[in-house]
């Protein structure tokens, strides 16, 4: 190491701000990788626009995702909402 220039961790590089153009390309990044009508999922109750920079995002809330499949009527339509919260199981539905 050069005398004179400290060395940051690596907790401490990661936190400082991003230069204008930098958070602008990450931005454009990020829009391009969640375009309207995308999910984002996190474990984070941050408002993904604070995290992303763009864009207005509604919670889903209640709901379960679960994938479009054209074979079945089930799930054969995007946001599609159905099923049920509690389930009792009957003898036949057990393997």
């Amino acid at each position: 190491m050069r005398k004179g220039r400290s060395r940051l961790a690596l907790s401490d590089r990661v936190s400082q701000p991003l230069r204008r153009q930098d958070q602008r390309a990450a931005i454009v990044s990020a829009e391009g990788a969640y375009p309207v009508g995308s999910f984002f999922f996190s474990a984070l109750s941050t408002n993904p626009a604070e995290q992303l920079g763009f864009g207005t995002w509604v919670p889903v809330v209640g709901r379960v995702l679960v994938g479009l499949d054209a074979s079945q009527v089930e799930f054969d339509t995007v946001l599609e909402i159905g099923g049920e919260k509690l389930h009792v199981l009957v003898p036949a539905e057990v393997p």
